[in-house]
Order: structure tokens, then C-alpha cells, then sequence
């Protein structure tokens, strides 16, 4: 079972970079960040996490090709920088999660179900971390890879200049979604800058993998030696404004990708009182269907383009 396999490599990378010399802190059981020589603090510039949902299993990919990498370098990265599998229950049985989406339960004061209660462990490590970059999949098929993060002009000069190829998607700083917190949203409140990345549908692949390990190249480069200020200038973002809500035997069209472009009043579905319309054009995110959208308030949101000078 290759998650199996996956996992025993990453679990195996402390113990290795102890022989070679790195101080290595442990974080969880699944878990560790490699400090600078003599480092001995908590504190985490950047943090990496993967595996919030169980079945986003690229995340867990790209670690070990990272992981590989770095072990092999003479001149180590002068930041800490730490690695996080978050539900690994969910991963070995091949299931998002188990009984609550752990990316709704943060900040929630009574944590009750598995993934409450991991949340709250995954926290308490976030909370030490200056720098947060969440790997994700879709469930669905996407026309194209995307970072996504709450609206911060900030924040996104800042992912444009690291991913400059990919589309930057935000949401309203009031939240995500009405089922409870994400992890970003989380980072975001305790003062880090967090990033999450959408890089492709669920599952292994070589090249999503790939692709994401240059982008975590591309961030520990850029904290550990900023760039210059750079030239003011326009970018197009997109921005969720709207979201289209659950209600019993409200359904969405069969076939919708994330990032697919719609108009307004197109048929995104069927309600009991009729059919279920686009109120803007824009681009769609996370459409949902069977048990997933049983179980959310969203059936799917919708991203409009909106300019934002950096």
C-alpha cells in the first residue's frame, strides 16, 4: 500500500538527518522540524503541512522529495523549517477524514470528534510557526492549480511573486466557510503568514509532486534571503463573494471542475423550487456532491476578478 510506504519513508527522515549532523526537533509523532546548527528553540520560520484530509496524499509526495533533497545539500537552509502530517488516521484508511473535516475544526473550545482533537494538536505546533504553507488537493478535477488564503494585499504580492504562474484565489477575512475554521484561517489568526496551495486532484502523481517541491524551494529561498521591494503594479485575483448554500435535495450539475468559468445565470444545479443560478460570472471552487455535500453548508463557491495593486 504505497501511503503505507510514503509514510515509512517520511518517518524515517529524523534519524537520518541526525547522522548527517542536523538538529532535528520533534514536533509530533508525525512530525519534526530541522533546526539551524545550534539552534535550540521552538520557534518555526516556515512549517509545512499536508494531509489535512487524508485522501490529499501529494502533500505527503512532496515531502519525501524535499526531504531527499535537503539530506543531500552541504549548505543547509539557515531557517528552521518544519514538516506536519495532520490526519493520518484518515490517510491509511483512504478517506478525507474519519468523522469531522478537519479542516473546519480549528478554534473550536470544546473539541470532541478525532479530527477536533487533532486540530487542537495541530495548533499548538501552528502556534510557533512565523510562516504557514498548507498542501492541498481538490476532490474534484481542477483547470488549473491555485493558491488560496484569506484577502490580504500584503499576502498576496507576496504568493505572486513566489508562484508567479499560478491564479491567486482569496476569501473574505470573516471566513471560509460556515463549517468551522481551516488551518489557514487558524494561522492566520494567531499572527503567521499562511499560504495554501490547491496543486491538482486528489491522489499520487509524480508531476503534481514535482511541481509542488519547486514551490517549496521557491518559499525557503525567499525567507531565508527576501527580495527587494519591488515596482508597484496590477494583478488580477480572485476574489470568493459568493457562495452557494446546502439546503435537503438541493444538488449541483454533475461534471463541474474547480476553476471552470461560468456567467451569470447559469445553471449551477437543481433546488425542490427550481433551478440553482449563477448570481455573478466568475470561476467556481470546490463543487461537492454525493456524501461530501451531505455534509457541508456549501455546495460550491464562486471566485469574481478583482484588481489588486502590489
Amino acid at each position: 500500500m504505497r501511503i503505507l510506504d510514503e509514510l515509512s519513508t517520511f518517518l524515517a527522515f529524523p534519524a537520518q538527518f541526525r547522522q548527517v549532523g542536523q538538529d532535528v526537533l520533534t514536533l509530533d509523532e508525525h512530525g519534526f522540524a530541522l533546526l539551524p546548527s545550534g539552534e535550540t528553540g521552538k520557534k518555526i520560520d516556515l512549517l509545512f503541512t499536508a494531509l489535512i484530509h487524508g485522501d490529499e496524499v501529494v502533500g505527503l509526495e512532496a515531502f519525501n522529495l524535499v526531504l531527499s533533497k535537503l539530506l543531500k545539500l552541504q549548505n543547509r537552509p539557515t531557517i528552521s523549517i518544519g514538516f506536519l502530517l495532520c490526519n493520518i488516521a484518515a490517510a491509511k484508511a483512504g478517506k478525507r477524514f474519519i468523522e469531522t473535516d478537519l479542516n473546519r475544526s480549528f478554534a473550536i473550545p470544546n473539541p470532541i470528534s478525532a479530527e477536533e482533537q487533532r486540530a487542537a494538536q495541530v495548533a499548538s505546533i501552528v502556534d510557533a510557526a512565523s510562516f504557514v504553507f498548507d498542501i492541498h488537493q481538490t476532490v474534484e478535477p481542477t483547470e488549473s492549480s491555485f493558491v488560496i488564503f484569506g484577502h490580504d494585499e500584503n499576502l498576496i504580492g507576496l504568493a505572486h511573486h513566489l508562484l508567479p504562474e499560478l491564479p491567486i484565489v482569496t476569501f473574505p477575512l470573516e471566513g471560509f466557510s460556515q463549517g468551522g475554521k481551516t488551518l489557514n484561517e487558524y494561522a492566520a489568526m494567531v499572527g503567521a503568514r499562511a499560504l495554501s496551495i490547491e496543486c491538482g486532484q486528489k491522489g499520487f502523481s509524480t508531476e503534481i509532486a514535482e511541481q509542488t517541491v519547486a514551490s517549496c524551494f521557491q518559499l525557503i529561498a525567499e525567507l531565508e534571503s527576501p527580495s527587494p521591494a519591488r515596482d508597484k503594479k496590477e494583478i488580477e485575483v480572485y476574489y470568493i463573494s459568493k457562495f452557494i448554500m446546502n439546503t435537503p435535495g438541493a444538488c449541483l450539475t454533475l461534471g463541474m471542475t474547480n476553476f471552470m468559468a461560468i456567467t451569470a445565470g447559469q445553471v449551477l444545479g437543481q433546488r425542490s423550487e427550481g433551478p440553482i443560478l449563477s448570481p455573478v460570472a466568475g470561476r467556481l471552487f470546490f463543487p461537492k456532491y454525493g456524501e461530501l455535500a451531505s455534509k457541508s453548508p456549501e455546495l460550491c463557491e464562486i471566485g469574481v476578478p478583482r484588481k489588486v495593486r502590489i
